[in-house]
């Protein structure tokens, strides 16, 4: 199963750049002008989240959107932090960093001390050390929603 890989960030060609300092990548398109419907997959990487991606009401539409619709989102590390903000955690089954945990059961959602957790289409991770189990996951969910 091959796929295309749509970088969406605060900006349209806006230059992410890693922990390393080297690495550059930049973005195919803005939270803003994002369409839910041509993506099979979010995925959200939250390490160091910045509190502007994480409040924007951009980002919260995009995730609320995607999941209304049955998208598969997967969220790991902080970036379940995203769903919190965009209010599509309450009552789901959800993981994260550990110190996160908190934050998501005071928001509703039931935050076992689990590497992942799965709950309907949402996919969440503690941390990117359980990256390999959520790339077994992801093509079935997708196809699974194709099907549907």
């Amino acid at each position: 199963m091959g796929g295309t890989v749509v970088l969406i960030g605060s900006n349209t060609g806006q230059t992410l750049i890693g922990d390393d300092g080297a690495t550059k990548i930049k973005t195919h398109v803005s939270f803003m002008r994002s369409t839910p419907g041509v993506y099979d997959a979010l995925v959200a990487f939250g390490e160091r989240l910045p509190g502007r991606v994480l409040n924007d009401p951009a980002v919260q539409r995009l995730i609320r959107r995607f999941d209304k619709m049955g998208g598969v989102i997967v969220a790991v590390d902080h970036g379940p932090l995203l769903l919190l903000a965009a209010g599509v955690a309450k009552g789901r089954i959800m993981t994260g960093w550990p110190t996160i945990w908190e934050d998501l059961r005071e928001g509703g959602a039931f935050a076992p001390a689990a590497p992942v957790s799965v709950d309907g289409n949402m996919v969440t991770v503690m941390g990117p050390d359980h990256i390999d189990d959520v790339c077994m996951l992801l093509p079935r969910m997708i196809e699974r929603r194709k099907a549907a």
